[in-house]
């Protein structure tokens, strides 16, 4: 991930290519505000900052909880 210019670099997408993704302002500061974000490489790092997030614990612990503060309903 370069913050600095905005991107992050996955290295291999589902389409088996390295594809680069810009941040608008809004996910710069998210990630910039992620407190493991400054000792791991990765994006949705654990606690230690050692291990990305476990898939199922992002989904339930992270992701669906700021849709539902988010009011967004019926999401697909």
């Amino acid at each position: 991930m370069d913050l600095a210019n905005s991107v992050v670099t996955i290295p291999l997408s589902k389409s088996g290519l390295t594809r680069h993704v810009f941040l608008n302002r809004t996910a710069l500061a998210i990630l910039q505000a992620q407190p493991s974000r400054l000792k791991s490489p990765y994006v949705f790092a654990s606690a230690t900052g050692e291990t990305p997030l476990h898939p199922k614990n992002f989904l339930n612990r992270h992701f669906l909880p700021a849709v539902k503060r988010a009011g967004i309903v019926d999401f697909r």
